[in-house]
């Protein structure tokens, strides 16, 4: 089976005390919208990667979200993403998230389908290039 518009997921979550803004830097104790991206994220991942051949894997790329009202800490969110276009590797999602009180996010996601060991080569391929590039700037190394 493969991925095809139309198909939904939904996440209850309990906002935890490390997901609040204090713990990102903010100085107000509510879910931080970095948090609340993550978990949009996981809800889309949940919605089609399943369906993947175990060679392929989805890759966050683009996030226009907007987070609209606050949830203080101990208070459940729904997070509901539905699969709108699959598309040349791209699976774009409509998603949004309410606590009890309300709606507090809605947007777009877009996922890209990618090749697992394709992926993780480029992933080695970059690490190799920013470990010399620190060893290059920590150290007078005539081989940088």
């Amino acid at each position: 089976m493969t991925p095809r518009q139309g198909l939904k997921a939904a996440h209850i979550h309990r906002v935890g005390a490390s997901e609040l803004a204090t713990s990102w830097g903010g100085s107000v104790p509510v879910f931080a919208s970095p948090a609340l991206i993550g978990r949009i994220e996981t809800t889309c991942m949940r919605v089609a990667d399943h369906l993947l051949t175990p060679d392929l894997i989805t890759l966050g790329v683009e996030f226009d979200i907007k987070h609209l009202a606050p949830t203080p800490p101990d208070n459940q969110v729904e997070i509901v993403a539905e699969l709108i276009e699959v598309r040349d590797g791209a699976l774009v999602y409509v998603v949004a998230a309410r606590d009890a009180a309300g709606t507090i996010a809605s947007g777009r996601h877009l996922r890209r389908v990618v090749d697992r060991q394709r992926f993780m080569r480029k992933v080695g391929e970059r690490a190799s290039v920013l470990k010399c590039a620190t060893l290059c700037s920590t150290t007078a190394d005539d081989r940088c």
